[in-house]
Order: structure tokens, then C-alpha cells, then sequence
């Protein structure tokens, strides 16, 4: 028998970043929870900033040019509290990860762990890599002008263009968009990596219902006979099963709001983006890229939320079948008879449901791109007809 399965390692890095970002303060200290609460409030003060700068400013140029990257803004603080008001059920799905719940039986298990935590890995790195290239796009991007802009539209009660006042802005403003930024991408990794985490335990589920017969034979435990071996090892598994979908429902349950506020935002910052792409006078200038590479962000992120919940729905079918594999025909009338009830549990896969009203997968992501564009074709028309 190996050891018990512990794939918390890959969670490490994205605690640890979303500590920095004052999201993580579950066992913080009281200084922590002050410094969480003022990171909060400054993004919440940004976000009414812009709004406010918005309002005031409607119809003028530099801002109406940057109301495409406004819903993204705005939806972080929003993130940033109802990750927070999860927080107790977060932890406690970090410490069901943490418990023992599933012995790595075989050599394919160990090696299935490895690849899970290399891949949470990458996709982290990824993740951030693309974070820190679009941080430094927007806050460089005023100084191709030659007037003096701020990296955000922000409403200042003071003139931030004297000498004195405008590069301590300049910072401010940057620091802020910077913890925004990485506070919206920082609630959706966590998502991905725990969503990694479960189609790993389904993997493991799946080699182990697969090659149960095998398993049985290498067991340890002697005063077992081998038929008793393995209907020991299937009601394990259908224990672990259970424990998968304790974990799926809990994520579900932290991020029904999320799942909501990620796709409104999302039609809406897709339909401005293309918008704005359209009423561009070249596609080859600074401020085009610029949108560009913002609508591949959109894009990836929401395509990642479908992709890693359609990834959970396939491996979750493969469980069905996998019962099918093993010398279940050779074993006892009670094996027979717990088998045959577990694969009509297997039948319903785990699905990821947004508030419980639409799934979350390929499909969904098929009609957020569909929606968008039938919003900016609705837009354009609109804006050509009173041209």
C-alpha cells in the first residue's frame, strides 16, 4: 500500500498570492484582517471613483475611449467580497483536500498526483505571466501620450497635473490597478486549481475502479480473502466518490455568485471591446493591440471557467464506464450488487451550476460568445443609424 493521496502542495502558490492580496485571512492576525479590510475599501473607493469620473465626464473622449475595460474593474471589489463571504467554506474545502481520503494504491496514482501538481503549476505560471504582460500594458500606456494621463480614469477632486502631484498619482493609481487586476485573476485561479484538484481525485478514482481486481491482489491485507479485498476497495472508492462531490458542491456553493457576476461581465466587456475594435481607425497602432490583448484576456478567462468544468463532466463519464473493466463477473453476488448500485450513482455526472441555473461548460461558453456578439451587432447598428 503507498501512501495517502495529498495534492495540497498546488494550492500552495495560490494561497500564498491571494494572502498578499488581503483575500486570504481566514487565521490572519488582527493587523492582517485590518490590512484585508483596507485593500478591500480602496478597491471598492476605485471602483466608485471611476463611476463617479464616468458620470461626470460622460461624452468626452479619453473617457468614453476607456469604458471598454470598465466592466472588469469594476466586477473585482465584487469578487473580492463574495470570495471573502465564502471564506469559512473555502477553508474548509482546503482542509477536505487535506484529509486522507484516498490511498495512492499503485505506481499510475503517484503518477497522476505528479502530473496534477505540474499542471496546477503551469497553469498558475501562465496565468500570472499573462497578468503581469496586461499590469504593465495598461500602466505604460498613458505615457504614449503626450498629455498627462492617469493608467485609469479616476474622478480627483485636485489638479494631478502639477509636477508635483502628478508622478505620486501616477504610482498610486498604477498600485491600485495593479491589486485590482491581479485580485480578479486571483479569485479565478483558485477556481481552476481546485476544479484540477477534483478531476485529479476522479482520475484516481477511475484507474483504481479499473484495475480493482489488480489492486486487490497487491493489498497488504492478509486476513482478507481476495473477493473481500475487493468489495473493501469499492466501498473505498464509492467513499471517495462522496468525497468528490462534497468538494464539487462546495466550490459550486462559493462561487454561485461569481459564476454570475464573471458572465454578465463578460457579455458586457466583450460587446464594448468589439465595439471599440470596429470604430478603430487602423489596426495597426498602440491602442488597438491594446484592446486586443484585452479581449484575449476576456476571452481565456471565461473560456477557462467552461474548460475546467467540462473537464470535470468528461472525466465524471469515464467513471461510468470504468466500471464496466474490472473481473466483476468472477466476483461475489454482494460485489455484484454494491457495483451495480454505485455505477446507477455514477450515471449523473458532476455538473457545475451558475446559482443553480444554468451548467457550466462548453455550451455555455458557445452562448457568452454568441450573446456578444449579438449585443455589438445590435450596438453597431444603432450607432450607424444615428451617424
Amino acid at each position: 500500500m503507498f501512501e495517502q493521496v495529498n495534492i495540497l502542495p498546488a494550492f500552495n502558490l495560490i494561497i500564498t498570492s491571494l494572502t498578499m492580496l488581503g483575500l486570504w485571512h481566514r487565521d490572519g492576525s488582527f493587523v492582517y484582517k485590518i490590512y484585508a479590510r483596507i485593500i478591500s475599501g480602496g478597491l471598492i473607493t476605485a471602483s466608485l471613483s471611476m463611476i463617479l469620473c464616468l458620470i461626470v465626464r460622460f461624452g468626452e473622449e479619453d473617457v468614453m475611449n476607456s469604458v471598454y475595460y470598465l466592466p472588469g474593474l469594476l466586477c473585482s471589489p465584487i469578487k473580492n467580497i463574495c470570495f471573502r463571504k465564502n471564506l469559512n467554506k473555502i477553508g474548509y474545502l482546503i482542509d477536505l483536500t487535506r484529509k486522507k481520503y484516498s490511498p495512492l494504491r499503485s505506481n499510475a496514482h503517484k503518477v497522476i498526483v505528479d502530473e496534477s501538481i505540474a499542471y496546477s503549476t503551469l497553469i498558475f505560471k501562465i496565468c500570472v505571466f499573462l497578468m503581469t504582460v496586461s499590469s504593465i500594458n495598461f500602466i505604460t500606456s498613458p505615457l504614449w501620450k503626450e498629455t498627462k494621463d492617469l493608467p485609469l480614469i479616476v474622478w480627483v477632486p485636485f489638479d494631478y497635473e502639477a509636477p508635483s502631484v502628478y508622478l505620486k498619482m501616477y504610482i498610486f493609481i498604477a498600485v491600485v490597478f495593479v491589486y485590482n487586476f491581479f485580485t480578479h485573476f486571483g479569485v479565478d485561479l483558485f477556481f481552476y486549481t481546485a476544479m484540477v484538484q477534483v478531476d485529479t481525485q476522479c482520475d484516481i478514482l477511475g484507474d483504481t475502479l479499473r484495475n480493482i481486481d489488480d489492486i486487490s491482489q497487491e493489498d497488504d491485507r492478509e486476513e482478507l480473502g481476495q473477493d473481500k479485498k475487493m468489495h473493501k476497495i469499492l466501498i473505498e472508492s464509492v467513499r471517495h466518490y462522496n468525497v468528490i462531490l462534497k468538494i464539487s458542491s462546495l466550490i459550486a456553493d462559493c462561487y454561485k455568485e461569481i459564476f454570475m457576476i464573471q458572465f454578465i461581465y463578460s457579455v458586457c466587456s466583450l460587446c464594448m471591446i468589439l465595439y471599440e475594435m470596429s470604430m478603430a481607425d487602423s489596426i495597426l497602432t498602440p491602442r488597438f493591440f491594446q484592446i486586443a490583448f484585452f479581449q484575449v484576456n476576456v476571452t481565456v478567462e471565461i473560456f477557462l471557467f467552461c474548460y475546467f468544468c467540462q473537464r470535470v463532466i468528461d472525466k465524471c463519464e469515464k467513471l461510468y464506464y470504468a466500471t464496466f473493466e474490472p473481473n466483476w463477473y468472477n466476483a461475489s453476488k454482494e460485489f455484484k450488487q454494491d457495483l451495480f448500485i454505485f455505477m446507477n450513482q455514477l450515471k449523473q455526472p458532476i455538473i457545475i451550476y451558475a446559482w443553480n441555473i444554468f451548467p457550466i461548460n462548453y455550451e455555455t461558453f458557445k452562448a457568452i460568445m454568441q450573446k456578444s456578439w449579438s449585443f455589438f451587432m445590435a450596438l453597431k447598428k444603432m450607432n450607424d443609424m444615428s451617424a
